[in-house]
């Protein structure tokens, strides 16, 4: 189930190719619409930040992470 608004699609297809940082996890929080029912949290995952990341390094590889040791980008499947 994967309700989108156009202006969200646009954004998701800018960061696409970026992973997502564990050290950015957000949380978002629901209320109860009925007695009852209770409150819940979703975890919500950020693409990585990029030059404002002080891990990030673009000197020796284009979108090296430092701290985690890994390209910021997906690799492609072709």
């Amino acid at each position: 189930m994967a309700v989108a608004i156009s202006g969200q699609q646009k954004v998701r297809a800018d960061v696409s190719e970026l992973l997502f940082c564990p050290l950015l996890v957000g949380q978002q929080e629901y209320k109860a619409i009925m007695v009852g029912q209770g409150d819940y949290v979703v975890p919500v995952l950020n693409p990585c930040i990029k030059e404002k990341c002080i891990a990030y390094n673009d000197n020796y590889f284009e979108g090296y992470c430092e701290h985690f040791k890994k390209s910021v980008y997906r690799e492609s499947e072709d």
